[in-house]
C-alpha cells in the first residue's frame, strides 16, 4: 500500500493525490466499508442528531465534517476550522457533494498564544505523505511534504 501511495503522489502531485484519496475514503465510509478500521466515523451517527451544531477543529480534508454534516441534517450546522489552504480547498470540494449546505469553514489557525504567522507541516513518514499528522512545524524540521506560513487567529 505504501508503494501505491508513493506512486500516486508522484503521478498526481500532492493536491491530486489528496483529492483522490479523500473522495475514495468518503465513498468507502458512506458505503459502510472500513467499519473496523474507523469505528469512530460510524459512531458519529449515534452522537449527532438532526439539528445538532458541531465544531470540527482541524478539519483536514473533511472526513469528519462530511459525516457530521450528514448526521446533523438540514437543520443542523457544522463549523469547521482548517489552517492549511490546500486542505481547506479540498475540504470545500468534498463538502460540496452534500445535498444541503449546513456547513461553514474558517481557513485559519487557532491557538492559545498570539502569533502573526505559524508554519504548518505535512510530515513524510517512511517516504509516505501523512496528511492526517499535520502540525505546527518545529524550527529546522525536515522530511515534510509541504510547509506554509499561515496567519494565526
Amino acid at each position: 500500500m505504501k508503494l501505491i501511495r508513493k506512486i500516486l503522489v508522484r503521478l498526481l502531485g500532492l493536491k491530486g493525490y489528496l483529492r483522490l484519496i479523500s473522495r475514495v475514503y468518503i465513498i468507502c465510509i458512506a458505503m459502510g466499508w472500513m467499519r473496523k478500521k474507523y469505528p469512530e466515523l460510524f459512531f458519529l451517527k449515534k452522537l449527532i442528531k438532526p439539528g445538532s451544531t458541531i465544531l470540527d477543529i482541524g478539519a483536514n480534508l473533511g472526513y469528519y465534517s462530511f459525516f457530521m454534516s450528514v448526521s446533523a441534517g438540514k437543520d443542523g450546522k457544522v463549523y469547521a476550522v482548517e489552517p492549511i489552504p490546500l486542505f481547506a480547498e479540498i475540504w470545500k470540494k468534498n463538502m460540496n457533494k452534500l445535498k444541503f449546505k449546513n456547513y461553514q469553514l474558517a481557513n485559519c489557525a487557532l491557538g492559545s498564544e498570539p502569533r502573526e504567522k505559524v508554519k504548518m507541516s505535512i510530515p513524510v513518514v517512511n517516504g509516505v505523505v501523512r496528511h492526517g499528522l499535520t502540525k505546527v512545524a518545529a524550527e529546522g524540521e525536515d522530511q515534510q511534504a509541504s510547509a506554509m506560513s499561515l496567519k494565526w487567529k
